[in-house]
Formats: structure tokens, C-alpha cells, sequence
């Protein structure tokens, strides 16, 4: 037999959880991922507390997180694609050709373009920054042009593919939460 949880029981909880993570992340600075496991216990443990079968608070967990696996594998391959690029030169690539084959007459504009183009095909605003965009800061920096519009470009362009692309983290996550 399982009763359910009480409202007041429940506001215990979510205090306790807001308190952990608070501390953890913003106190100690450490990286979230102990406070999130260590407020997934304190849930489990109401969940047990209050009688609910084990079964049933897996079949919650499951259920709550298969909604967001596809995001979470495509922010995966998007940390992968930031660190291969990185590591076989391919920004500093861009970075030199970019250098001779764009002028900064048309620089920003090209930017917003090109950081578009890949974002749409990454399916990634994060990884175009990270990637593409590190690289248009270092030719933005050898033409003196300002970063801080370069940076304006770079954002730009990125948001705009992002938002294009079917393949787009953000609007798969927002997609697969709201179902």
C-alpha cells in the first residue's frame, strides 16, 4: 500500500533540493553534477519514505528522462565536433584562408552569413560559436576589426541557422519537453 506525497512534504523537499543545489553550484562552485545526484537521492528517498514501490519511482525516472535523450546525445556530438575540429586544425585553417580570401569591407556580413550556412548544417549554435566563431574572432582581431561587432555577426548568424536547422539541439529539447 502507497499513499501519496503532502503538499507539505513536498515543499520540504523541494527546499531541501533548491538548498543543495544553491550551496553546491553557487557556494562551493562546484560543477553540478554531485548536487543533482545528490538531490535525485533526497527525491528517491521522500518517494520511498511515503511508500511509493521502487518500480514505480523508476518507471517516473525513466519516463522523465527518455524525453530528453535526443537532445542530450545531439549536445554530445556537438561537444565531439568542437573537439575534433580544435584538435585537427581545422579553425586554424579557416582562420588563415579566411584571412586571405575575405576583405573587411564585407567581413561582418560574410560572417553572419557563413556562421549561418554551418550553423544550419551543424544543427548548432553552440558549436558554430565554438568552432567557427572562435575562428572568425582571430580573423576579426588580424583585419582590426571590432570584436564586439564581430562577436554581434558571429551571435547573429548562429541563432539564425540554429533555428533553421531540423537538426537544432534548442528546438529538439524545447520540442521533446513540450511533446
Amino acid at each position: 500500500m502507497h499513499r501519496t506525497a503532502s503538499i507539505r512534504g513536498s515543499f520540504i523537499v523541494l527546499a531541501i533540493i533548491l538548498t543543495i543545489l544553491s550551496v553546491g553550484i553557487l557556494y562551493y562552485g562546484v560543477y553540478p553534477h554531485i548536487p543533482i545526484l545528490l538531490a535525485a537521492i533526497v527525491t528517491a528517498t521522500y518517494g520511498l519514505i511515503v511508500k511509493q514501490p521502487w518500480q514505480d519511482l523508476e518507471q517516473h525516472m525513466i519516463r522523465a528522462i527518455s524525453h530528453g535523450i535526443i537532445p542530450m546525445l545531439i549536445l554530445l556530438l556537438i561537444g565531439m565536433l568542437i573537439g575534433v575540429w580544435a584538435l585537427n586544425g581545422t579553425i586554424q585553417t579557416m582562420t588563415s584562408y579566411g584571412l586571405n580570401l575575405l576583405s573587411p569591407t564585407f567581413f561582418l556580413a560574410a560572417t553572419v552569413v557563413i556562421v549561418a550556412i554551418i550553423s544550419t548544417m551543424v544543427g548548432s549554435s553552440l558549436s558554430s560559436i565554438g568552432t567557427v566563431g572562435v575562428s572568425f574572432m582571430g580573423m576579426a582581431y588580424g583585419m582590426d576589426i571590432d570584436p564586439a561587432m564581430t562577436a554581434g555577426a558571429i551571435v547573429s548568424g548562429a541563432i539564425f541557422g540554429d533555428k533553421l536547422s531540423p537538426l537544432s539541439d534548442t528546438t529538439n529539447l524545447a520540442a521533446a519537453t513540450a511533446r
